[in-house]
């Protein structure tokens, strides 16, 4: 057997230092990903490129005998995966289009992309899942796509814990964990509290937010629809037989 050339020895090395890099930063993305879900209800973590999955759950601390929904999306055809309650319970699903379309607890969504072959569909799963023992759970859902292309992410509820204390920390657009409206100004609509939470308030429903910009129009046929006008403001706004306006 002839002996490598150094040519040939460098290029095996990088190719054994980048399986190797991919191995690592798969294993990096996926201990953050059960990481900050420690810290969310929500969590994903995308790794390989191509996967990506969702692990959602409707509480943090329910209490024993709750009934809690845990969903677990995954946005790839073809792909198995493996959701874990936490409580001994596993299941195996199939993200495919057939095997969606029998399980009850299963919604397929058809995502097709022409430029890319993994997009295919998605499906996501929804389970109604009853603890019967206090103490924290790790729910972990992972799916494979191939040897190196494959995610998982967890979340860890506390069956039966006390809920963290609301940190308060003023109008910044968001409303910290276990917070209502009375403690934090993000948490909700209330007018008076010169605070106007952008994402879920308008003028509507918060005295605070600035009102809804005006119809600025000279109300004449100029082939010009001014910003923010209806057609009974402005005569170009729309079509409307007998207002002299086309």
């Amino acid at each position: 057997m002839p002996a490598l050339t150094i040519g040939q020895r460098f290029s095996s090395s990088c190719k054994s230092f980048r399986e190797m890099a991919k191995k690592i930063i798969s294993f990096i993305l996926l201990f953050w990903g059960v990481f900050f879900a420690q810290n969310a209800v929500f969590a994903a973590t995308d790794t390989g490129g191509f996967v990506t999955v969702n692990l959602d759950s409707s509480f943090l601390y329910p209490a024993v005998g709750d009934v809690v929904t845990i969903t677990a999306e995954v946005n790839i055809e073809d792909t198995m995966c493996v959701i874990n309650f936490g409580d001994g319970l596993e299941k195996i699903l199939e993200c495919r289009a057939d095997d969606c379309h029998r399980d009850p607890n299963c919604v397929w969504t058809d995502t097709p992309d022409p430029n890319d072959p993994h997009d295919a569909g998605s499906c996501s799963y929804s389970f109604d899942h009853i603890y019967a023992s206090s103490g924290k759970k790790l729910i972990t859902f992972k799916c494979i796509f191939s040897a190196m292309d494959q995610a998982g992410t967890g979340i860890i509820i506390e069956v039966g814990g006390t809920p963290e204390p609301c940190k308060p920390d003023g109008c910044n657009n968001h409303c910290p964990s276990n917070c209502d409206v009375s403690q934090d100004p993000d948490c909700g609509c209330l007018g008076g509290n010169s605070c106007c939470p952008d994402a879920i308030c308008d003028f509507t429903t918060d005295s605070d937010c600035p009102p809804a910009p005006t119809c600025q129009t000279n109300g004449q046929c100029d082939q010009n629809c001014p910003p923010h006008c209806t057609l009974a403001e402005d005569p170009d706004c729309g079509c409307l037989g007998g207002n002299n306006c086309c």
